[in-house]
């Protein structure tokens, strides 16, 4: 693998004026008088983060644009529980351009004024909910510094469950719009890709399918909570959905895959092309959390989706 340049730069963002807010004063500089903070005038908002690595001579025509789910940021993809190389990496050694995002108001994409542009206190997820939501094991298992408890063959390491834990980032429930008016704007901007998400990111790429079916070439939906509303487009790209396991631990996960099996029947009765349906445990993969992408056997599973985005 050799890279030829690797970029970073914002999508998305927009001028806003604001009026009206406090200017309070505050030591800014250690060893200085306090100053007025003054925040009134315009600011930009909307933006979103990329980083692209583009191959000297990479396989594909199509880069792959990897979206990571709630609670998270870009560095779901760079590295896995044991902080060794993360899909990022394997997609490039696969041979595509890849680009890894920060969705608006994650990671290093920053968040505008609170309350001035997003109206509500962002939602800090606990451990416990992370454990529960992310199918680790039993709420009754989560116990810090005792983390041996999780569903057994868990594929993910428990143990670095609380290291993990450090990308954990702080998230608003209200900007699925502003979220995807930044995607649109990258893919607009890279043209023909691929695109593979992650839970929510994975709801994202599937929205993002739909919007832009000329420029989303295929798509690959890691356990998604959502999917669009209607019946799915006929000129809908190639769509992977791919499913681990202890679903039937959580009524919460069995009501969300339900809704994706749902639409994926639909959309593969609609006669488009190149449509398939991953369920991990049918193919003897077996105890994959809803994280999948750093568990332990997350070569085997790269590997399978892999075989389907090259045919």
């Amino acid at each position: 693998m050799h890279l030829k340049t690797i970029k970073s730069y914002f999508v998305g963002g927009r001028p806003l004026q604001l009026q009206g807010i406090p200017a309070p004063e505050r030591v800014r500089v250690p060893g200085e008088r306090p100053v007025a903070l003054q925040m009134n005038g315009m600011h930009m908002v909307g933006q979103m983060y990329a980083q692209h690595f583009c191959l000297q001579q990479p396989q594909s025509p199509y880069p792959v644009v990897l979206i990571h789910g709630g609670g998270l940021s870009g560095s779901f993809w760079e590295s896995d529980a044991y902080g060794e190389e993360g899909w990022l990496h394997k997609f490039l050694r696969a041979g595509f351009d890849t680009v890894v995002t920060d969705a608006f108001e994650r990671g290093r994409s920053g968040f505008p004024a609170v309350p001035h542009v997003l109206s509500e206190a962002p939602h800090h997820r606990t451990l416990e909910e992370m454990w529960h939501a992310f199918r680790l094991g039993p709420v009754a298992g989560f116990r810090p510094g005792d983390l041996r408890h999780g569903h057994a063959g868990q594929q993910f390491p428990v143990e670095r469950f609380e290291w993990y834990a450090q990308r954990f980032v702080p998230r608003w429930t209200n900007t699925e719009q502003q979220t995807l008016a930044a995607y649109e704007e990258l893919i607009r901007q890279l043209g023909p890709c691929m695109l593979v998400g992650h839970s929510q990111g994975a709801f994202y790429s599937l929205m993002l399918a739909q919007r832009l079916p000329d420029t989303v070439r295929r798509v690959v939906a890691i356990e998604p909570p959502a999917v669009p509303e209607g019946e799915p487009a006929c000129a809908y790209p190639p769509h992977l959905a791919v499913w681990g396991d202890y679903i039937s631990q959580s009524e919460m996960w069995v009501r969300y895959r339900a809704k994706h099996v749902d639409w994926a029947e639909k959309l593969a009765c609609g006669g488009g092309p190149g449509h398939a349906f991953i369920d991990l445990p049918a193919e003897n993969i077996t105890g994959n959390s809803h994280l999948i992408v750093p568990d332990r056997n997350n070569q085997k599973i790269f590997e399978r989706i892999l075989r389907w985005v090259q045919g």
